[in-house]
């Protein structure tokens, strides 16, 4: 239920990152192994408007990502973004 109503909220990336694969392990220390594709998912969910460009490019990929290469591209979002002095 942590995985599924996590959200970014004001935790900065690699926070965010690292909450959600301490849950997955949990998870996995509990006996429900998640695949990458379900990761990536409940990251994805919990992004907010800002990550938008990043979701779609996600979701609309032919092959699965797997979940360092997500976390490259969301940090390298990120960084652009702070580049521009936007706020992510």
């Amino acid at each position: 239920m942590a995985l599924a109503t996590a959200s970014k909220g004001s935790l900065t990336l690699a926070e965010y990152y690292t909450t959600m694969k301490g849950l997955a392990d949990e998870m996995v220390s509990a006996g429900n192994k998640l695949d990458d594709e379900e990761l990536v998912s409940y990251i994805l969910t919990g992004l907010d408007v800002d990550y938008e460009s990043i979701v779609t490019s996600v979701a609309t990929r032919m092959e699965l990502i797997t979940i360092p290469e997500l976390y490259a591209q969301l940090v390298a979002h990120e960084q652009r973004v702070v580049l521009r002095g936007t706020t992510a």
